[in-house]
């Protein structure tokens, strides 16, 4: 029954990956990562910085709105 169905849809010549396909692919994927990596780390980095300039200027932001409120809000 099994060899019918598979003679049917055609996939008794199907074999599957050789070991060299599956080392070229991760071989690839290893390239990959070495180059995406180092990058994405650089970006977190600079997200990071400027993340803190901006919370920076808000915290100034907020102090001058406060010191306005304080000074005229009477």
């Amino acid at each position: 029954m099994m060899k019918a169905l598979t003679k049917r849809l055609g996939l008794n010549n199907q074999r599957g990956f050789t070991l060299i396909e599956v080392l070229v692919v991760i071989v690839i994927l290893g390239l990959l990562a070495a180059i995406l990596i180092p990058n994405v780390i650089s970006w977190i980095d600079r997200s990071d910085e400027q993340l803190d300039i901006i919370e920076e200027h808000i915290g100034d932001d907020l102090n001058q709105i406060e010191g306005y409120f304080d000074n005229d809000g009477e």
